[in-house]
């Protein structure tokens, strides 16, 4: 889709500002259906970003869970040998 600072502020105004994208079209001089497009990339993007921060975030909540998993494995096999468990 390209950064150009124009189609991102035009994106911003009608995704973050709720301005109406045939009146912000109409300033740039460029078709709604232009502008429609470039905003529906822009949807696509942000979701790909949220589904990417999301995946990271789970992915260290899994790496957190097996750490504590080892602990307890270890704290375990401590208990089974001094005669605790």
């Amino acid at each position: 889709m390209g950064s150009h600072p124009a189609r991102l502020q035009a994106i911003r105004r009608c995704l973050d500002e709720g301005e109406p994208p045939a009146r912000v079209a109409a300033e740039l001089g460029v078709a709604p259906s232009t502008l429609r497009g470039w905003m529906r990339w822009a949807r696509l993007e942000r979701e790909r970003d949220e589904q990417t921060l999301r995946q990271r975030r789970i992915e260290q909540e899994l790496a957190l869970a097996a750490e504590q998993l080892e602990l307890l494995r270890q704290r375990l096999d401590q208990a089974e040998h001094t005669g605790e468990g």
